[in-house]
């Protein structure tokens, strides 16, 4: 009812029809940049899964390679925590080529932000630590464990903050076209 009601408005009401088409083409651009944030937005999230995914292997290694410096008589912790640093690898690996791709989507929804993070993982020394396990080689992969997962949760910490924004600006976008909406609703109303 109302879109006939806007077409019979345009094709009748000159003014009514230039007002009504600036706010379909208002819309229109907001649509366009929706689908940007939006593409942002799912980029983002699929970077944050990874990271969280590559800290949540560092934390098991972390406890893994504990139980194995203070002598777990339990078979497998050594495996397990080289297990969880592969798997940890893994991740960060896959998370840089998806924190790239997020850097150019949010380039695209807020202009010259540079998405500034670092995703390095130490190398840990597999044959060390199995060829000389002992107190001060577990000790020094724990370090490294340690380092390595500060570094992550300031990247996953960094990402939360920035989808802060990114979800903002969806709500900024959502309430925009909410309003253009009524107001075109208005104008066809009244007129």
């Amino acid at each position: 009812m109302i879109a006939y009601r806007e077409k019979e408005l345009i094709d009748l009401d000159p003014k009514v029809a230039l007002v009504l088409k600036g706010i379909n083409q208002q819309a229109d651009k907001l649509h366009k940049y929706s689908v940007q944030v939006e593409e942002a937005h799912a980029a983002g999230m699929r970077a944050i899964e990874l990271v969280r995914g590559c800290e949540q292997n560092l934390i098991e290694a972390q406890l893994m390679g504990q139980r194995d410096m203070w002598g777990s008589k339990y078979q497998g912790t050594g495996h397990r925590k080289h297990d969880a640093i592969d798997r940890a690898r893994d991740l960060a690996y896959r998370s840089r080529h998806e924190l790239i791709r997020f850097g150019n989507e949010l380039q695209d929804v807020f202009k010259g932000m540079q998405l500034d993070v670092n995703m390095t993982i130490e190398d840990f020394g597999r044959f060390t630590d199995v060829f000389f396990d002992n107190l001060i080689t577990d000790y020094l992969i724990q370090q490294k464990i340690s380092k390595s997962l500060v570094n992550v949760n300031g990247t996953r910490q960094r990402l939360d903050y920035i989808m802060l924004s990114v979800d903002s600006e969806r709500g900024v976008i959502r309430e925009k076209l909410e309003r253009l909406e009524e107001e075109r609703k208005k104008i066809v109303v009244s007129s």
